[in-house]
């Protein structure tokens, strides 16, 4: 296994790699990659911040500003405010650690004071009826039989979008290398606690939701969430190197700053 650290910019790092390697990371887009000699590259970060294993490589890029710097520029806009008790260490420079422990700790606290339920409509085939009745689909999908029936009916249950968001946001934490093993506990106990929330559908919108008295204690780590969610993505061709981790572009959140606070202005 290697390990290969970076910063965001800069010269890079000079490390010894195989043709496979230098082609894997080439493939990420995460790093840029140059040859110096037989077996010797170097590896310089282009912009993109976080950890991410890449086939028998474990990629780490730092980022140049502080952590709650970073915090600041992501919430910005969101009406969210970077405090540094939010995790025990802010003057760390591991961004990916720093907010998986973040999330996990406001998770943590979020369930602790309960899990929110709300009501989902279903539509479902059944042996009796409950809710009401899809008779147009039951004459036509059915041709007159009796049973199933074709029922839609509403469900008190924790499968609602704020849960999903949180469990989504974990399962993509999980894939992080090189967590602490407490950080990994928690994120495995978020996601059994929220065993029967539906997993999302990669490609299409994420859930909404909408801020109430209801899903108020909530309102810390679906920040966190979105965030995971949001710069989550490293983009790919088709058949490229499989990534898993977790890296945001730099980029697109001074993009977003800016964004915010013409808008703003």
């Amino acid at each position: 296994m290697t390990t290969i650290e970076v910063r965001e910019s800069g010269y890079g790092a000079e490390v010894d790699l195989t043709v496979h390697q230098a082609a894997s990371l080439t493939s990420s887009k995460i790093v840029s990659v140059a040859p110096i000699e037989a077996g010797r590259w170097l590896v310089a970060g282009t912009g993109k911040v976080g950890v991410a294993q890449i086939d028998d490589i474990t990629l780490r890029v730092t980022p140049k500003l502080p952590i709650g710097r970073i915090f600041y520029l992501l919430g910005f806009g969101r009406r969210f405010e970077w405090r540094d008790d939010l995790v025990p260490y802010d003057t760390a420079t591991d961004l990916v650690h720093v907010l998986a422990d973040a999330f996990v700790r406001q998770a943590d606290r979020a369930l602790g004071r309960g899990v929110i339920q709300g009501y989902v409509e279903r539509d479902d085939e059944l042996a009796v009826v409950r809710g009401r009745m899809r008779y147009r689909e039951q004459v036509t999908r059915r041709f007159g039989q009796i049973t199933p029936l074709l029922v839609r009916y509403d469900d008190f249950t924790i499968d609602v979008a704020e849960n999903q968001l949180v469990r989504a946001a974990a399962k993509i934490l999980r894939t992080v290398p090189g967590l602490d093993p407490i950080v990994t506990r928690m994120l495995r106990a978020i996601m059994q606690r929220l065993d029967d929330v539906s997993d999302l559908i990669s490609g299409q919108p994420l859930p909404t939701w909408r801020a109430s008295r209801r899903n108020a204690h909530y309102d810390t780590v679906l920040w966190f969430a979105s965030m995971v969610l949001k710069h989550r993505s490293v983009d790919l061709p088709a058949g490229a190197v499989e990534v898993n981790g977790f890296i945001i572009d730099m980029a697109t959140v001074f993009e977003d700053f800016v964004t915010a606070a013409l808008t703003d202005s």
